[in-house]
């Protein structure tokens, strides 16, 4: 029960991460374009992933109570859990489009349509190719470690190409960094995972993964608050070292 609270917890910090970035995008008139577009681009992927999480996290819960053999329970193994493989892949997805959107850098503050739609329909093919009933799986935990790796060099690479392009404000990136920071830590965890099902041998319990991404969660959505919180008050928010370049500046002047 521990691990569904903590899962649900999970789904409900980053669905609220998504709604809450969403409200920032609305109130980031007088930002660079470039933060502006790539607010927008974030806020669709943290919305799309965060509903998908909650109502898989939620879908557990109410699968747990119906108890196994029950048509909830079989549907919850056979497609919920799919979600996480989905989820990689917008992931993936979204770490490869900032990329092309910082190269491209167009100057607009808008980005078009077909960047959402490519990112539920991620959601949807990660979904159909991924898994049933991977529970002490082998295969699963292992596959799941792989593609977080994929998004640990993807999206690495885009917070390196946004910091070295100024294409993100401080808040934004350190959002992106948390999370990249996590995927670092899962991939070990994960494949850990495989061994769980190996007499004598250690391997992390699920409780505390769990936990550990319910409080990553909670930070990202404790740092998307604080910026939307900014944007209400028309405060503009510099990129990671873009406060220490004014600084230096003004003593250099």
């Amino acid at each position: 029960m521990t691990v569904l609270i903590s899962q649900w917890l999970n789904g409900a910090f980053m669905l609220a991460l998504g709604v809450t970035a969403v409200w920032s995008v609305s109130l980031l008139h007088s930002a660079p374009a470039i933060h502006q577009s790539t607010w927008r681009i974030a806020a669709g992927a943290f919305l799309l992933t965060g509903a998908s999480n909650f109502i898989q996290s939620s879908a557990a819960v109410w699968a747990y109570i119906s108890g196994p053999g029950s048509s909830v329970y079989s549907a919850y193994i056979l497609y919920g859990i799919r979600l996480n493989t989905g989820r990689s892949l917008v992931e993936i997805l979204f770490g490869m489009i900032l990329i092309y959107w910082i190269f491209r850098d167009t100057g607009r503050s808008k980005p078009p349509g077909w960047i959402y739609a490519a990112l539920a329909a991620s959601l949807i093919l990660g979904g159909s190719i991924g898994p049933g009933d991977p529970i002490h799986s082998t295969v699963y935990f292992p596959m799941i470690a792989a593609l977080s790796f994929v998004e640990l060099v993807v999206l690495g690479f885009a917070l390196v190409l946004a910091l070295l392009r100024k294409a993100m404000d401080r808040l934004l990136w350190l959002i992106l960094a948390t999370f990249v920071f996590a995927q670092a830590v899962s991939i070990g965890i994960l494949s850990a995972f495989s061994w769980l099902d190996v007499p004598q041998v250690w391997a992390p319990g699920i409780q505390q993964f769990a936990l550990f991404n319910t409080v990553v969660a909670l930070v990202m959505t404790l740092l998307a608050i604080h910026r939307f919180h900014l944007a209400r008050k028309g405060v503009q928010v510099p990129t990671l070292f873009g406060q220490l370049e004014s600084t230096r500046r003004s003593s250099v002047a």
